[in-house]
């Protein structure tokens, strides 16, 4: 009885599961899309000065600013990856 799978099986799957994601152009232009989405919509929350609260709590306009430099930066390493596969 084997408990404890074979290394080499393990960094086959690994291995042949992150190479299909590489090889995914689909998949990085339309997450790309999506940050870009969110990013937008956080920008306009900040340009139209909008409140957001969740359960209660008022969400502060800074955090809509991280949001949209981090959303902005996910969108556009996934649309140079996308175009890296060609």
């Amino acid at each position: 009885m084997k408990v404890i799978p074979h290394i080499n099986s393990i960094l086959l799957k690994t291995s042949l599961y992150y190479s299909h994601m590489k090889n995914n152009k689909w998949y990085f232009t339309t997450s790309s899309i999506i940050f870009t989405v969110v990013a937008i919509a956080h920008l306009g929350r900040i340009l139209l000065v909008l409140p957001a609260s969740v359960a209660g709590y008022d969400i502060p306009l800074w955090v809509s600013g991280i949001a949209v430099l981090l959303a902005g930066y996910l969108a556009t390493r996934g649309f140079m990856e996308a175009h890296k596969l060609g």
